[in-house]
């Protein structure tokens, strides 16, 4: 805190070094490495902060300002856009698949999907260098096949996935804009749980992207 603390009065309204409830959640997030929600910042814009660390300068706080609609450039960190690119960021708010990048904090090389934050509409990023995969999604244990898939970006059908004792199936793929993976539901007449009663990350979502027969051209 002693460190980000000037950053933290110039963002936020800070009297007798204290804040809102509110504030001091998003706080939290922020000091803890995660990327906060949309905040109100002093000069009255709206923005997401998260904290990034620099070669030059050190730790910083990075302001994301929120923008009315996404706008993509002919290129994006070294990778150039197809035409395809850029109708699933639009579409589906994901690529789709992996592109080799420049880190801009050091000019080193990465590999990562790209995806847009809706609440920003913002390109973000999800490290497939560093990205953790895990042995199981709920219940359902991958094959080193299945983890290379992911990993590229492709979406993968998985079946007999458990949550309390219910089976279930999904199109599942990891997801730049939801930072982790993110799931599509299939209905059959035998897997009808609603999607209310399922984990919230299951419920989030619901990208037409994942199904095949909404568009049999994305990459599966």
């Amino acid at each position: 805190m002693d460190l980000f603390k000037n950053m933290i009065c110039d963002k936020f309204q800070v009297i007798n070094n204290s804040v809102d409830p509110q504030t001091a959640q998003q706080l939290e997030k922020l000091l803890a490495g995660k990327q906060t929600d949309v905040v109100i910042l002093n000069d009255g814009s709206t923005a997401k902060l998260v904290i990034l660390n620099t070669p030059d300068k050190g730790p910083r706080i990075h302001q994301m300002d929120v923008r009315a609609e996404l706008i993509l450039g002919k290129t994006y960190l070294g990778h150039t856009f197809t035409e395809q690119d850029k109708q699933y960021l639009h579409k589906y708010g994901d690529m789709g698949r992996t592109a080799q990048l420049i880190d801009p904090n050091g000019g080193q090389p990465l590999k990562a999907l790209i995806g847009v934050d809706q609440e920003t509409k913002r390109l973000r990023l999800l490290n497939i260098d560093t990205f953790r995969m895990p042995d199981e999604i709920l219940g359902k244990k991958l094959t080193p096949v299945q983890k290379l898939m992911l990993l590229e970006g492709k979406a993968l059908r998985l079946d007999n996935m458990d949550y309390k004792g219910t089976k279930f199936s999904t199109y599942t793929r990891l997801s730049a804009a939801k930072g982790g993976f993110k799931y599509n539901k299939i209905q059959t007449q035998q897997n009808n749980l609603p999607l209310a009663s399922l984990p919230s990350q299951v419920q989030s979502v619901s990208s037409p992207a994942l199904e095949p027969e909404a568009d049999a051209s994305f990459p599966i």
